[in-house]
């Protein structure tokens, strides 16, 4: 494998665990916000998981991301995070 195969699998195996450890018995107190390969995020909030359409990109670079997140935040009227 090369080392972005290496990364993407990596990255695959990390945010899947965070899906399936917000939906299991370790209930997260507040929401967290998971970005693996599928365009669409997904944020797990007590036991949920909801399908943010609002924070798809197309970006794979987390600086990009991260950016973009902060000003959807900032938009939305948040005002600090928690």
């Amino acid at each position: 494998m090369t080392i972005a195969e290496n990364r993407r699998q990596l990255i695959d195996m990390i945010s899947s665990e965070l899906v399936r450890l917000g939906l299991s018995e370790y209930r997260i107190l507040h929401s967290l916000v998971v970005t693996g390969k599928d365009p669409t995020p997904v944020e797990l909030r007590s036991g949920t998981k909801i399908d943010r359409a609002d924070l798809a990109t197309a970006h794979e670079e987390a600086d990009v991301i991260m950016v973009q997140h902060a000003v959807e935040l900032a938009e939305s009227g948040e005002y600090g995070i928690r």
